[in-house]
């Protein structure tokens, strides 16, 4: 039965959720232009048994050798007007490097990162553990990918020495940031 309660309160909170940032608001990236830059949602549904792939980590029928995770894609970026920390994409892209390091442990992964953040418990132990799995994390902001032949190119500024790198790769995964839902200001 349902019943009524009058109540005097201070505040609500009403959890409208979420959705991942659009990747194509980052055109120097490459989403939706250059085959084999994917969203790290997109991963997680290639990783997963009942994904397209049937849990297989490929990129246009083949296994990558080299794969590059670009982190804080639509999260700390002034351009796109979202200042703020995701908090979850340094986690799960460690979670998906580690994925892909057991799934393909010849694979070269690299992890292009401003600052790695670890929110949780037991999360900067992990982020050890994926090192030592032979994940290289880069510090570096990345400005481009682009296609060079057959291969992608990530090209990135190092932040600690100043000077430019380029990575190639097969497959580019955007750790793309959350934003809130559209409706969520007219709900306000």
């Amino acid at each position: 039965s349902v019943r009524e309660r009058e109540l005097e309160i201070g505040t609500i909170v009403i959890a409208t959720g979420y959705e991942v940032f659009d990747a194509r608001l980052k055109p120097e990236y490459g989403y939706g232009t250059c085959p084999g830059v994917i969203t790290s949602l997109e991963l997680e549904r290639l990783a997963s048994p009942s994904g397209p792939t049937g849990g297989r980590i490929e990129i246009n029928g083949k296994a990558p050798e080299k794969v590059v995770f670009i982190q804080c894609v639509g999260s700390r970026d002034k351009s796109v007007g979202n200042e703020y920390c995701s908090q979850t994409c340094c986690s799960n892209t460690a979670k998906q490097a580690h994925y892909v390091k057991q799934q393909l442990p010849r694979a070269r992964v690299t992890v292009c990162y401003m600052d790695a953040r670890s929110f949780g418990k037991g999360h900067e132990q992990f982020y050890e553990k994926v090192q030592k799995e032979g994940v290289l994390y880069r510090r570096g902001n990345v400005s481009e990918v682009y296609r060079h032949g057959e291969k992608l190119m990530v090209r990135a500024e190092d932040t600690t020495m100043g000077e430019f790198y380029e990575v190639e790769a097969d497959m580019v995964v955007l750790a793309v940031g959350l934003v809130p839902r559209p409706e969520t200001r007219e709900l306000a």
